[in-house]
């Protein structure tokens, strides 16, 4: 069977949404509350640079991954092909007076020790994994590696040989550990909106195996 991406009916956006806002709830797509979510999941089901891959079990989604092949341009996608400006800023009205909002940092790019040859250009325009999570009460059965593994192998068919995931720098952060075990290699680290990020990147080989590893991953990307 070819390698391909699953596609989202109305049922499964409103589940997703459900779903993400459940396990990411500090995530700027939770913030914005449950009909934004619904809305960003609606995008990525009719993008033509975005894929998902979920896990169901009686046909309830439990785990899922979502890719994008062009995540330099996903934001201002975002903006133009979802009401984000307007949940944005009916999320700024809602906020107590006199409470400071904290304003975006300038993205700031530290030494990472990448190979030697792994410029900034590829890695940018690397396809990234934006999101990878499961819900709670199924973790620690694999399903978010069985998502991944689905990724690559649909990343692989398209002739696509590398790909990479943005994750909290921070010791706590489990996902660290769990996408050191899944073959990443740091690649960046950066600050974004005042927090602490590592820029991984994974090469495909195509010889991937399939791993039972433990499936502790928390937020990754613009989650």
């Amino acid at each position: 069977m070819a390698a391909r991406s699953d596609q989202l009916s109305s049922a499964d956006c409103r589940g997703l949404a459900d779903l993400h806002i459940r396990c990411l709830p500090d995530s700027l797509v939770s913030k914005l509350g449950r009909r934004y979510a619904e809305a960003f999941y609606r995008y990525i089901a009719r993008s033509r640079q975005e894929f998902a891959f979920v896990h169901r079990e009686a046909g309830q989604i439990l785990s899922a991954c979502i890719l994008s092949l062009s995540p330099k341009t996903l934001d201002r996608r975002l903006v133009t092909g979802t009401s984000l400006l307007f949940f944005a800023a009916l999320r700024m009205l809602r906020l107590p007076m006199g409470k400071p909002v904290t304003k975006p940092m300038p993205q700031k790019r530290l030494s990472a020790g990448g190979a030697p040859g792994d410029g900034g250009a590829a890695l940018d325009s690397a396809p990234e994994v934006i999101l990878l999570y499961t819900a709670a009460e199924s973790r620690n059965r694999s399903l978010g590696s069985a998502v991944l593994e689905r990724c690559e192998s649909f990343l692989f068919a398209q002739g696509l040989r590398h790909y990479t995931v943005k994750t909290l720098d921070d010791d706590a952060n489990r996902a660290l550990r769990y996408y050191a075990r899944q073959g990443f290699v740091e690649r960046r680290r950066f600050r974004k909106h005042g927090k602490a990020y590592q820029l991984l990147e994974k090469r495909l080989t195509g010889q991937e195996k399939t791993r039972r590893t433990r499936d502790g991953h928390g937020q990754v990307g613009r989650g």
